[in-house]
């Protein structure tokens, strides 16, 4: 069953493993931005496919993996957006 996203949303792994058995469904115009936190996986098997300058996922904590077979791309057709995944604490300051 596929996760559809609507809006801006966090999946939190503090408590153990999530893995999403279906695809992630991008179902918004706006900018939308998928969060994992937490210091367990977040593991990906199915097929997410997405174009548009809109769609993020930012790696807050712990880990995410792709399984075998699966297939997570997202991209922006004009090159506008440079950063479709971020890895990074939120919780640290970063130099740019």
């Amino acid at each position: 069953m596929p996760l559809r996203i609507t809006a801006s949303r966090t999946v939190d792994a503090d408590a153990g493993n999530i893995t999403f058995d279906g695809s992630v469904d991008y179902d918004s115009g706006a900018t939308t931005i998928l969060t994992k936190e937490g210091a367990h996986e977040w593991i990906i098997t199915g097929d997410t496919v997405h174009t548009g300058s809109v769609y993020r996922v930012k790696l807050d904590h712990g880990t995410v993996r792709f399984a075998s077979g699966s297939r997570f791309h997202l991209s922006d057709p004009v090159g506008t957006v440079r950063t479709v995944f971020e890895v990074g604490d939120k919780d640290v300051a970063h130099d740019i």
